[in-house]
């Protein structure tokens, strides 16, 4: 397993993208929970992304420092 952590500033347009569209299945339509995923704490908080070894992405937790 491999561990990421970054900020968004230090993210690629892809990776964020990657990031949105697996909270969005996860929070929004597998829990039916129609709200704002994206909101103004991804500018400031440091994301974290599980991925297993060949690359894929498993996991993924945000924190405000």
């Amino acid at each position: 397993m491999k561990i990421e952590v970054k900020t968004l500033d230090e993210m690629t347009t892809k990776e964020f993208c990657k990031i949105a569209e697996e909270r969005t299945k996860v929070f929004v339509v597998e829990q039916d929970c129609p709200y704002q995923e994206i909101d103004q704490l991804d500018y400031t908080a440091h994301h974290l992304v599980l991925r297993d070894d060949q690359g894929n992405f498993v996991g993924y937790l945000i924190y405000k420092i």
